[in-house]
């Protein structure tokens, strides 16, 4: 019974990571801003060095959030955020969360 137990559980484990992966590349592919296009807006509006780059589908949207080291020689991160549709940047912030479990919208 525990063989099947632990089975049961490794199979939901595997199914799961790998259908959350297909689910992030479906979100990609339905935004009009590519990844590259969504750094450079980013960059546009504060320059300096790309630390992370994520899109994430919101209820206002599809949105590709974009961490920045400023070149202004300040040490703090900037959370640039790009509707990925239209290319608008729509908000710019201090990222003062050093994980990655940030709370949006």
């Amino acid at each position: 019974m525990k063989k099947l137990l632990l089975t049961a559980a490794a199979f939901l484990l595997a199914t799961t990571t790998s259908a959350y992966a297909d689910g992030d590349n479906k979100v990609m592919k339905g935004a009009k801003i590519k990844r590259e296009e969504a750094k450079a807006i980013a960059l546009k509006e504060v320059p300096g060095d790309v630390i992370d780059q994520d899109i994430e589908k919101r209820k206002s949207g599809l949105f590709w959030y974009v961490t920045i080291k400023p070149s202004d020689g300040k040490n703090l991160k900037k959370l640039v955020k790009v509707d990925a549709n239209s290319g608008k940047v729509v908000e710019v912030k201090v990222d003062d969360d050093d994980d990655d479990d940030k709370k949006r919208d």
